[in-house]
């Protein structure tokens, strides 16, 4: 039996179809859409031809071939209402968003009189598309002085900082132990060393941020939860702190993001130490692809961030990023609402197009340049005066090994103070709210305790200035 013309391109739509839901590469994608075109080419019947472009549009679009997929879906939207979600995403990804929002809005009326309901996930996108409209009203004006593109591994290491503005370390160097190890390839640690921040999965499985600080025994606290103050179900990630420790810079992927990661910020409080809701910064550090580590260098009055904005599927190197270099303002300026290059400038199709004219960057670049990403410095691990002109911030400046033991003992009983100290104060406050004999009892307790730590802790410094003595 001879099939017709008809039927065999019946075939190839429902092959096609159950090709791409199985499809896993750009590969994968470019096959299905090479027996689509051909098919094409045999002049198949109007509605079939109609699912023919549909799928081919899907290829196209998995392929990021945006402009041919559109073109596609443009002619399917009478017999599939997908389409027009599709060609929402496409304008969407083009920074298009009044056409995104249109194409949404086609894509419901659709599906309403087709009688079909309107998937859950559609308000989010919906959502940010909203969204990234209002932040193309309000995109920061800044000056961008030089882009690099780089391999995603380890791409963090390419950003040049003071020592200052602290360092961006691979996470396989992390000194303190996770339950999973660690998310997202870095940490960050301050410029002391005694401060860090990473990634890494919560109970709930959302990746979190997490903080450790240093005690003076060089030992680590016990990691905490970064806790913005409010229910998120976001997957956080690349932090950054400023030197001022209360601002901090991270990616986010989920609730307030435009597309995949986008750069947020947060407030500490001085005080309280607790963390304010978090900020989307806006454009054009984000876009409706993954914009992540933002880190901003105060001495040299330069911050850098990483975007794979500009990274196709079809590339030959899908694994690549764009740094770029720009200069920080001192107060946010943005760009007029009527600004016919707005979109250029929040797309950054050109980072020169953001210089100023007869502007010479160069002095600036070199002295990037020139910092000794390394940092090769021993952080202070203590502060130990000796005499009124030295003072020991590490073990190796002590000549005995008699004063390099007492040293340890000597941290460690003054850890055991503050802790005795914490615990008295909270003694106090449960007395004061509700009094009672027993209580009363662990203060009198705690402070013997207290008193006894003192006077050994004030045995073992006099023993540590006898023994350094005897070497001077």
């Amino acid at each position: 039996m001879i099939l017709s013309a008809t039927s065999v391109s019946a075939s190839v739509v429902d092959d096609a179809k159950a090709s791409i839901n199985a499809a896993q590469t750009p590969q994968d994608y470019q096959a299905v859409l090479t027996k689509l075109q051909n098919e094409l080419k045999r002049k198949p019947k109007p509605n079939t031809a109609i699912d023919l472009k549909y799928w081919a549009g899907v290829a196209c679009f998995h392929l990021d071939r945006y402009d041919e997929a559109a073109e596609y879906f443009e002619a399917a939207t009478s017999r599939h209402a997908d389409a027009y979600r599709y060609l929402g995403k496409i304008s969407f990804a083009d920074y298009d968003f009044e056409s995104a929002l249109e194409a949404y809005d086609d894509y419901q009326e659709a599906l309403k009189k087709a009688k079909k309901s309107v998937p859950e996930d559609l308000e989010a996108e919906v959502a940010m598309a909203n969204s990234a409209q209002s932040m193309l009203d309000r995109v920061e004006s800044i000056v961008v002085i030089d882009s690099i593109s780089v391999p995603y591994e380890k791409f963090f290491s390419h950003y040049r900082l003071a020592l200052s503005a602290g360092r961006l370390r691979s996470l396989d160097e992390l000194p303190v132990k996770t339950p999973d190890g660690g998310r997202e390839q870095m940490y960050y640690s301050n410029e002391n060393d005694d401060f860090i921040l990473w990634a890494d999965v919560d109970s709930a499985m959302n990746t979190r941020l997490y903080e450790a600080s240093r005690l003076n025994d060089g030992t680590w606290h016990e990691p905490v939860m970064v806790d913005f103050g409010d229910d998120r179900s976001n997957h956080d990630a690349y932090p950054f702190m400023m030197s001022d420790g209360s601002t901090l810079y991270f990616a986010s992927q989920g609730e307030g993001s435009i597309g995949g990661y986008d750069i947020f910020c947060s407030n500490r409080d001085s005080q309280t130490h607790e963390y304010m809701s978090p900020l989307n910064i806006g454009m054009p550090y984000n876009s409706p692809y993954n914009d992540f580590m933002l880190a901003i260098d105060e001495e040299n009055g330069v911050g850098w961030w990483a975007t794979d904005r500009h990274t196709r599927s079809g590339d030959s190197d899908q694994s690549t990023v764009t740094i770029y270099v720009f200069i920080p303002n001192d107060v946010r300026v943005n760009r007029h609402i009527d600004d016919p290059d707005i979109v250029s400038y929040a797309k950054m199709t050109d980072y020169k197009m953001t210089w100023e004219e007869d502007a010479d960057y160069s002095e600036i670049l070199q002295t990037i340049s020139e910092i000794d990403v390394d940092h090769k410095v021993v952080a202070a691990e203590f502060e130990f005066p000796i005499s009124s002109e030295v003072v020991y911030r590490n073990y190796d400046d002590f000549k005995t090994h008699e004063g390099t033991e007492l040293m340890r003992d000597y941290l460690r009983k003054t850890e055991a103070l503050t802790d005795l100290t914490e615990q008295l104060s909270k003694l106090r406050k449960s007395y004061h709210s509700n009094p009672s004999a027993a209580v009363v009892e662990e203060i009198k307790r705690v402070k013997t305790q207290m008193q006894s730590l003192r006077e050994e802790i004030k045995e073992i410094r006099n023993n540590i200035y006898k023994a350094e003595k005897s070497t001077r």
